[in-house]
């Protein structure tokens, strides 16, 4: 992959504050609740995780948000774009199921919708026409 050469437009800064955010944001408040984690990722899994299985997932998934940001800030990679998309889409796919296992009476978690909120308008930004020119400039130079 070539680095990209040209400026970052407006929606390229800031995809990378609002996807960095919501995933610093995420893992934050994953390893601060280790016990509510651990329980979510035991029934993802289907078998017992222990506590440090807990903090290396959460380090993982925290690592697998950050790859693309990297991607599309240093070589504008279109597939890396279409990634983002996909993981703020499987977000939306997952957000029934995740409401669904809250306890009856149970509040939504702000910090839970507000990192859905920020990767899905970090996800748009890609698509923007500056953006969408910034990645056909960085291809052709």
């Amino acid at each position: 992959m070539r680095r990209a050469k040209t400026p970052r437009p407006w929606p390229i800064r800031l995809f990378a504050v609002l996807f960095t955010t919501q995933a610093l944001w995420a893992f934050a408040m994953a390893i601060t609740h280790l016990p509510e984690t651990q329980a979510t990722l035991e029934a993802g899994f289907g078998w017992p995780l222990g506590r440090d299985w807990t903090i290396i997932v959460t380090n993982a998934r925290l690592t697998i948000a950050l790859i693309p940001v990297a991607l599309v800030w240093f070589a504008a990679s279109r597939l890396a774009r279409w990634l983002v998309l996909a993981m703020a889409v499987g977000k939306v796919v997952a957000a029934p199921a995740n409401l669904a296992s809250m306890a009856p009476g149970e509040a939504i978690s702000p910090f839970w919708l507000g990192a859905l909120a920020l990767s899905l308008a970090g996800a748009a930004l890609l698509f923007t026409r500056p953006a969408a020119r910034w990645f056909a400039d960085s291809r052709a130079a």
